[in-house]
């Protein structure tokens, strides 16, 4: 879970990265591939949001994108060189903890972390998990951008 990752705006756990490597090569020992899931915000049915993130401004908060690369790249950092990373999700059903109308920022929002993720393991397959109403609502991610923009 997020918080538990990155529990202030200007700490990264070193301990829990070590546990999320420790867990990919568990995970290959078994002949299993991994997909880790950055910004855990949701999940089942209760919200695991970051006292410092900025909830109504998401995912436009340039301080919330400050903390977010930081993670983001202290994560790739630990576990890119493992050969059964499959890649990140960006967040699991990241609409269920934070939601806009405004799906152009959202997007915009995905577009930039999914091209980071690219940028830090070129050989992954990145998603940006979500539940069922963008599929069906014009609600934070549009379907258009969820449908063409993931690897």
């Amino acid at each position: 879970m997020w918080p538990y990752f990155q529990p202030n705006p200007i700490f990264v756990s070193q301990a829990h990265l070590d546990r999320l490597l420790e867990m990919a090569e568990l995970a290959e020992d078994r002949g299993l591939d991994v997909c880790v899931t950055l910004l855990n915000g949701f999940l089942s049915g209760y919200r695991f949001i970051p006292y410092f993130v900025e909830n109504e401004t998401f995912f436009e908060s340039e301080q919330n994108d400050r903390v977010i690369e930081w993670f983001f790249r202290a994560a790739a950092d630990a576990v890119s060189a493992q050969p059964n990373i499959l890649g990140f999700d960006l967040g699991n059903e990241l609409n269920c903890a934070w939601s806009t109308l405004d799906t152009d920022a959202a997007d915009r929002w995905m577009d930039r972390w999914l091209t980071l993720a690219e940028t830090l393991h070129p050989q992954g397959v990145h998603v940006n998990g979500v539940d069922h109403r963008p599929w069906f609502w014009r609600e934070t991610f549009s379907s258009k951008a969820l449908a063409t923009r993931q690897s």
